[in-house]
């Protein structure tokens, strides 16, 4: 079923007083836009960090499996601990990401209601955590948000290379967990964890850190965009005011 924009004038949408008397003022997503912005940007520089960190974290590995150390008598390295941070880092980007989401889906079901989403706004939330749906439904909701927000004639291409970018860095994360847990199956580091490791590491934070940028771009163009429907539409509500 083709998506469309209407080309009707911008609706009234819900509003608070603007506190000097004159017409309403809309009301967009615009500090959670930076706080997205700010919990990518600090994903990326976990993943810089992360790939540094692994190279050191070989090193000493490969050292222990010399000296036949087990696992009990290597001190932890950079790399263990950033690794504690990725959890906490996961869940505040699907709080922060999830709710900018959904108020930029209920903003632009104002600005552009005649415009047919492949998702419910409530779908915004389980579509990232629920096994299989999360491998789709996310892409289709950023997707129809800035379509609707940009105009029909908004290309998907930018989604389309920022969700292979993410599909692509989730495969490389399963791979790299595999070598993790291959690796420190037995007591002794196994050789072949401390060579290819933080190769592995490599791919998953050049993939990491692209598609943090690609996001980052999406969200900044999205947010650009809704800046300019609301004001077009506080302009209309201001031109009929004076009538």
């Amino acid at each position: 079923m083709p998506h469309h924009v209407s080309d009707a004038p911008p609706p009234r949408v819900a509003s608070v007083p603007d506190g000097r008397g004159g017409p309403p003022s809309l009301v967009g997503p615009f500090g959670l836009a930076i706080a997205v912005q700010l919990v990518a940007a600090a994903w990326c520089v976990l993943l810089v960090v992360d790939w540094v960190a692994a190279f050191g974290a070989s090193a000493v590995w490969q050292d222990a499996a010399a000296r036949g150390q087990v696992w009990s008598q290597i001190e932890p390295t950079l790399y263990d601990s950033t690794g504690n941070l990725h959890l906490a880092a996961q869940v505040i980007a699907f709080l922060v990401g999830s709710l900018w989401l959904y108020r930029s889906r209920r903003l632009v079901d104002r600005l552009s209601p005649s415009y047919r989403h492949a998702r419910t706004a409530a779908a915004v939330w389980p579509a990232w955590a629920l096994p299989v749906v999360n491998f789709w439904f996310p892409y289709q909701i950023v997707r129809d948000i800035r379509r609707a927000t940009i105009g029909p004639a908004a290309s998907a291409g930018p989604v389309r290379v920022w969700w292979l970018t993410w599909l692509l860095w989730m495969v490389t994360d399963l791979v790299m967990a595999g070598v993790i847990l291959t690796g420190t199956a037995e007591a002794v580091p196994r050789p072949e964890l401390s060579t290819v490791f933080p190769w592995v590491v490599s791919g998953s934070a050049v993939l990491g850190i692209a598609c943090g940028a690609l996001w980052l771009r999406l969200v900044v163009e999205i947010t650009s965009a809704q800046r300019t429907r609301i004001a077009a539409v506080e302009r209309r509500d201001m031109e009929m005011g004076s009538r």
